[in-house]
Protein backbone atom coordinates (compact mmCIF):
# COMPACT_ATOMS: atom_id res chain seq x y z
CA UNK A 1 0.00 0.00 0.00
CA UNK A 2 1.31 3.44 -0.81
CA UNK A 3 1.97 5.69 2.50
CA UNK A 4 2.29 8.88 0.33
CA UNK A 5 1.50 11.10 -3.09
CA UNK A 6 3.61 13.38 -4.57
CA UNK A 7 2.41 16.50 -5.76
CA UNK A 8 4.56 18.56 -8.21
CA UNK A 9 3.74 21.78 -9.74
CA UNK A 10 5.41 24.17 -12.05
CA UNK A 11 8.23 26.20 -10.98
CA UNK A 12 6.41 29.63 -12.08
CA UNK A 13 3.59 28.61 -9.64
CA UNK A 14 5.89 28.08 -7.08
CA UNK A 15 7.06 31.12 -7.45
CA UNK A 16 3.64 32.84 -7.88
CA UNK A 17 2.62 31.11 -4.52
CA UNK A 18 5.38 31.54 -2.73
CA UNK A 19 5.55 35.36 -3.19
CA UNK A 20 1.28 35.72 -2.43
CA UNK A 21 2.29 33.65 1.11
CA UNK A 22 4.98 36.23 2.20
CA UNK A 23 2.82 39.09 1.12
CA UNK A 24 0.20 37.20 3.61
CA UNK A 25 2.40 36.66 5.82
CA UNK A 26 3.12 40.29 6.27
CA UNK A 27 -0.12 42.03 5.73
CA UNK A 28 -1.92 39.49 8.17
CA UNK A 29 -0.35 40.27 10.89
CA UNK A 30 -0.78 44.24 10.48
CA UNK A 31 -4.44 43.61 10.45
CA UNK A 32 -4.19 41.54 13.29
CA UNK A 33 -2.42 43.97 15.29
CA UNK A 34 -4.54 46.49 14.20
CA UNK A 35 -7.78 44.88 15.12
CA UNK A 36 -5.81 44.21 18.79
CA UNK A 37 -5.42 48.32 18.86
CA UNK A 38 -9.26 48.59 18.40
CA UNK A 39 -10.10 46.09 20.73
CA UNK A 40 -7.56 46.82 23.73
CA UNK A 41 -5.47 43.65 23.79
CA UNK A 42 -2.51 45.27 21.07
CA UNK A 43 -0.10 42.48 20.44
CA UNK A 44 -2.02 39.66 22.51
CA UNK A 45 -3.77 39.11 19.31
CA UNK A 46 -1.59 38.20 17.66
CA UNK A 47 0.09 35.84 19.93
CA UNK A 48 -3.21 34.51 20.04
CA UNK A 49 -3.92 33.69 16.42
CA UNK A 50 -0.70 33.91 15.12
CA UNK A 51 -1.67 35.65 11.79
CA UNK A 52 1.92 34.75 9.93
CA UNK A 53 1.94 31.09 10.72
CA UNK A 54 -0.36 30.29 8.72
CA UNK A 55 0.31 31.59 5.16
CA UNK A 56 3.92 29.60 5.69
CA UNK A 57 2.11 26.55 6.52
CA UNK A 58 -0.39 26.33 3.83
CA UNK A 59 2.67 27.43 1.16
CA UNK A 60 4.29 24.31 2.64
CA UNK A 61 1.30 21.59 2.12
CA UNK A 62 0.97 23.40 -1.43
CA UNK A 63 4.21 23.99 -3.02
CA UNK A 64 6.55 21.81 -0.69
CA UNK A 65 9.64 22.17 1.65
CA UNK A 66 11.45 24.44 0.09
CA UNK A 67 8.82 26.99 -0.75
CA UNK A 68 7.70 27.12 2.50
CA UNK A 69 11.10 26.88 4.67
CA UNK A 70 12.24 29.91 2.33
CA UNK A 71 8.70 31.79 3.07
CA UNK A 72 9.43 30.91 6.68
CA UNK A 73 12.51 32.76 6.85
CA UNK A 74 11.61 35.63 4.44
CA UNK A 75 8.21 36.51 5.98
CA UNK A 76 9.43 37.81 9.40
CA UNK A 77 12.82 39.19 7.68
CA UNK A 78 10.68 41.35 5.22
CA UNK A 79 7.71 42.22 8.16
CA UNK A 80 10.57 43.52 10.22
CA UNK A 81 12.32 45.72 7.85
CA UNK A 82 8.72 47.21 6.51
CA UNK A 83 7.21 47.32 10.27
CA UNK A 84 9.75 46.65 12.39
CA UNK A 85 7.37 43.43 13.59
CA UNK A 86 8.26 41.20 15.47
CA UNK A 87 9.99 42.18 18.36
CA UNK A 88 14.15 42.32 17.48
CA UNK A 89 14.46 40.27 20.73
CA UNK A 90 11.72 37.83 19.21
CA UNK A 91 12.84 37.69 15.35
CA UNK A 92 15.53 34.62 15.43
CA UNK A 93 13.25 32.88 16.75
CA UNK A 94 10.46 33.48 14.72
CA UNK A 95 12.39 33.01 11.65
CA UNK A 96 13.73 29.29 13.24
CA UNK A 97 10.06 28.76 13.77
CA UNK A 98 8.57 29.78 10.72
CA UNK A 99 11.08 28.02 8.77
CA UNK A 100 10.24 24.75 10.54
CA UNK A 101 6.59 25.53 9.82
CA UNK A 102 6.78 25.50 6.27
CA UNK A 103 9.54 22.67 5.90
CA UNK A 104 7.60 20.39 8.25
CA UNK A 105 4.47 21.05 6.40
CA UNK A 106 6.13 19.83 3.37
CA UNK A 107 7.86 17.03 4.34
CA UNK A 108 4.14 15.91 6.30
CA UNK A 109 2.27 16.90 2.83
CA UNK A 110 2.55 13.50 1.23
CA UNK A 111 2.04 11.28 4.30
CA UNK A 112 -1.13 9.62 3.74
CA UNK A 113 -3.04 10.50 7.18
CA UNK A 114 -5.35 12.82 8.19
CA UNK A 115 -5.26 16.09 7.03
CA UNK A 116 -5.80 17.94 10.29
CA UNK A 117 -2.83 15.05 11.92
CA UNK A 118 -0.95 16.64 9.16
CA UNK A 119 -1.26 20.60 10.15
CA UNK A 120 -1.49 19.60 13.47
CA UNK A 121 2.07 17.17 13.67
CA UNK A 122 3.81 20.50 11.50
CA UNK A 123 2.81 23.56 13.72
CA UNK A 124 3.55 21.29 16.80
CA UNK A 125 6.83 20.41 15.67
CA UNK A 126 7.78 23.71 14.87
CA UNK A 127 6.50 24.89 18.23
CA UNK A 128 8.30 22.49 20.00
CA UNK A 129 11.65 24.12 17.77
CA UNK A 130 10.82 27.16 19.25
CA UNK A 131 11.11 25.92 23.15
CA UNK A 132 14.47 24.03 22.18
CA UNK A 133 15.69 26.95 20.79
CA UNK A 134 14.87 29.07 23.77
CA UNK A 135 15.97 26.82 26.18
CA UNK A 136 19.60 26.68 24.03
CA UNK A 137 19.68 30.06 24.03
CA UNK A 138 18.54 30.78 27.96
CA UNK A 139 20.59 27.64 29.02
CA UNK A 140 23.52 27.57 27.29
CA UNK A 141 24.44 31.35 26.07
CA UNK A 142 22.84 33.44 28.81
CA UNK A 143 20.69 35.04 26.51
CA UNK A 144 18.90 37.97 27.75
CA UNK A 145 15.20 38.93 27.25
CA UNK A 146 14.22 35.20 26.93
CA UNK A 147 12.95 33.05 29.37
CA UNK A 148 11.64 29.59 29.26
CA UNK A 149 8.69 30.81 31.35
CA UNK A 150 8.06 33.51 28.89
CA UNK A 151 8.21 31.17 26.18
CA UNK A 152 6.02 28.47 27.21
CA UNK A 153 3.70 31.33 28.14
CA UNK A 154 3.70 32.04 24.47
CA UNK A 155 3.44 28.71 23.42
CA UNK A 156 0.27 28.53 25.43
CA UNK A 157 -1.28 31.93 24.78
CA UNK A 158 -0.99 30.34 20.38
CA UNK A 159 -2.59 27.37 21.22
CA UNK A 160 -6.28 28.74 20.08
CA UNK A 161 -3.90 29.79 16.87
CA UNK A 162 -2.57 26.52 16.09
CA UNK A 163 -6.23 24.97 16.40
CA UNK A 164 -7.35 27.54 14.04
CA UNK A 165 -4.45 26.17 11.53
CA UNK A 166 -5.34 22.90 12.13
CA UNK A 167 -8.59 23.34 10.95
CA UNK A 168 -7.87 25.83 7.90
CA UNK A 169 -5.15 23.65 7.12
CA UNK A 170 -6.90 20.55 7.13
CA UNK A 171 -9.62 22.50 5.36
CA UNK A 172 -6.74 24.04 2.44
CA UNK A 173 -5.88 20.13 2.30
CA UNK A 174 -8.75 18.98 1.65
CA UNK A 175 -9.89 21.61 -0.97
CA UNK A 176 -6.40 21.32 -3.26
CA UNK A 177 -6.21 17.56 -2.97
CA UNK A 178 -2.43 18.21 -1.48
CA UNK A 179 -1.53 14.56 -0.40
CA UNK A 180 -4.82 13.14 -1.50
Amino acid sequence: MEKTAIRKITLRKAALCSAAAVTAAVALPQLVHMLGRLTGTDALTGQILLPMYLPVLLLGFYAGPAAGAAAGIVSPLLSFALTGMPAPSQLGIMTAELFCYGLFAGIFAPLRINPALKALAASASARLLRLAVTAAAVLIFKTDGLSLSGTLYILALGLPGMALHTVAAAYFIKKTGVGE
